[in-house]
C-alpha cells in the first residue's frame, strides 16, 4: 500500500524551531547593545542641550539669575539659582540603562559671562560604551566618545 504523506515530520519541525531559536537569540544579543548605546547617546545629548541652555540663560540673565544643570533622582534638571523645587524649570529623564558620574554637584554658570568656577568632566556609560562630556572654565563643551 502506497501512502502519500502530507505535512512535515517531527525532525523537520525540530530543525526549523532550532534555527529560529538561534536567530532570535542572536538578534536579542545584538539589540541589547544597541539599546545601551542609544540610551547613552540620548542622555549625553540631553545633558549637552540643558548645559548649553543654562549657559545661554545665565549670559542673558534670564529672570536675573544664574542658571545651571543638576542630577536628581535619575532626572537632569535645568534650574535657576539653585537645584531645589522652586529653582527647577525643566527636566529630562535618564534611562535606567545608563549611569552618570562626575555630576554629583550642580553645574552653575556665572551671570553675564557664562563661566564656571572650575571645569567639569561628566561620564555617561552603559556597559562598555561611554561618552565623556568636558565643560571648561569658559563654558565650552567637548564630547569624547570612549
Amino acid at each position: 500500500m502506497n501512502k502519500s504523506s502530507k505535512g512535515f515530520t517531527l525532525i523537520e519541525l525540530m530543525i526549523v524551531i532550532g534555527i529560529a531559536s538561534l536567530i532570535a537569540y542572536r538578534v536579542s544579543i545584538s539589540s541589547s547593545g544597541y539599546f545601551k548605546k542609544l540610551a547613552v547617546d540620548n542622555s549625553s545629548s540631553d545633558l549637552m542641550v540643558l548645559t548649553q541652555l543654562a549657559r545661554a540663560n545665565s549670559m542673558n540673565t534670564i529672570e536675573g539669575k544664574a542658571w545651571g544643570v543638576c542630577l536628581s533622582l535619575s532626572r537632569l534638571y535645568l534650574f535657576a539659582d539653585s537645584c531645589n523645587e522652586t529653582g527647577k524649570r525643566s527636566s529630562f529623564a535618564i534611562s535606567n540603562l545608563t549611569s552618570i558620574s562626575g555630576l554629583s554637584t550642580e553645574i552653575k554658570f556665572d551671570k553675564l559671562t557664562g563661566n564656571l568656577n572650575s571645569s567639569k568632566s561628566i561620564v555617561i556609560s552603559s556597559g562598555s560604551y561611554s561618552k565623556t562630556i568636558n565643560i571648561n572654565n569658559v563654558g565650552g563643551i567637548d564630547l569624547v566618545i570612549n
